[in-house]
């Protein structure tokens, strides 16, 4: 055996008592020792035994394996976390670049539609959403010449009516 015991001595092998239960000869056990150390036996027998050898033990301790594991696991979970932050990161960039912009022109179109028009978006990029900015400010300068034209014709129209009315 690996770990120096022969079946002579008093030491636990649950692992070599499944080898000679077994069909095959072999033996696997998963477990702690009785000092409490996690391990991996392999027990297998031999064919052709010879008069002091049974079987070839091998018993590896797993205490690093978990450790490792441990380690790897831990490195996931950061990863993880990091990939998290990253979306959140990116997810409140995007709604401060493309939503909040988008809610303004959306409040400010309610703001025209009610007969507003002294409003204005302030053109924070030079993208798409810059573009639509300046569109809109623009047609907001075009409502209110319209606005300005149609107020001046109906003033001019409501005077030129009322003098012939005067007369009259």
């Amino acid at each position: 055996t690996s770990s120096g015991f022969t079946p002579a001595t008093a030491y636990d092998m649950p692992d070599y008592d499944m080898a000679l239960e077994s069909e095959a000869g072999v033996g696997i056990y998963n477990g702690y020792q009785q000092n409490g150390e996690k391990i991996m036996a392999v027990t297998v027998l031999l064919d052709i035994p010879d008069e002091n050898y049974c079987a070839v033990r091998v018993v590896s301790s797993l205490s690093k394996v978990d450790v490792q594991l441990g380690m790897t696991m831990l490195f996931i979970v950061a990863l993880s976390g990091g990939v998290i932050l990253l979306m959140l990161s990116l997810g409140l960039y995007f709604i401060k670049s493309i939503v909040m912009p988008l809610r303004k022109i959306s409040g400010n179109a309610q703001r025209i539609a009610r007969g507003d028009f002294n409003v204005h978006i302030d053109e924070e990029s030079d993208d798409e959403i810059g573009d639509l900015c300046r569109v809109f400010n623009y047609m907001v300068s075009e409502l209110k010449n319209s606005e300005s034209i149609k107020n001046d014709f109906i003033s001019s129209v409501s005077h030129e009516l009322r003098t012939p009315l005067t007369a009259i």
